[in-house]
């Protein structure tokens, strides 16, 4: 039980490196089938450009969700270092509920975007276009989630050292 749940907790704090991993390797492998069968077999495949576009759209949203929780995003400094510490703490706050809040509207426009394609077909594959628009409101709700748990708001590290101290 014990290993269970370190693995689990592994893979929830891992979760989204771990998905962008296989989504990348998913697509190094669609395109270098397509070059083997196009160039070795002369027979090129039908739809793994198709298959490419979708898995760059889920990387994309992933490395967003990534940025998110590693705070790698870009920022300027420029008015933020001129600041007062209480000034620049309250600056940041601000920052972060004017990001809340735009997560929140993406979310909900992705469930709209993903509900008008999801009977439209690719031309190729026909695979459901709203496969490649269902991410913007999954790594929406991801990256809103990374986004309250770094904050004070929530101390969700705490929880994980909690449990790790229960398990010995």
């Amino acid at each position: 039980m014990r290993i269970f749940i370190r693995l689990l907790l592994y893979f929830t704090r891992f979760f989204e490196e771990i998905v962008a991993s296989m989504v990348f390797i998913a697509i190094v492998a669609s395109q270098s089938l397509q070059i083997f069968f196009r160039y070795v077999l002369q027979n090129p495949l039908i739809g793994t450009e198709e298959i490419t576009q979708i898995l760059f759209v889920w990387l994309g949203f992933i490395g967003s969700v990534v940025v998110t929780k590693h705070v790698g995003h870009l920022s300027i400094d420029l008015i933020t270092s001129a600041m007062t510490a209480s000034i620049k703490k309250l600056f940041e706050w601000f920052i972060r509920v004017v990001i809340i809040c735009f997560l929140v509207v993406i979310v909900e426009e992705g469930i709209r975007l993903f509900i008008l394609t999801k009977g439209i077909g690719t031309p190729a594959l026909n695979i459901s276009l709203g496969v490649m628009y269902i991410p913007v409101p999954i790594f929406g709700i991801l990256t809103l989630v990374r986004m309250l748990s770094r904050s004070d708001l929530i101390k969700s590290k705490s929880l994980i050292e909690f449990i790790n101290r229960r398990l010995g």
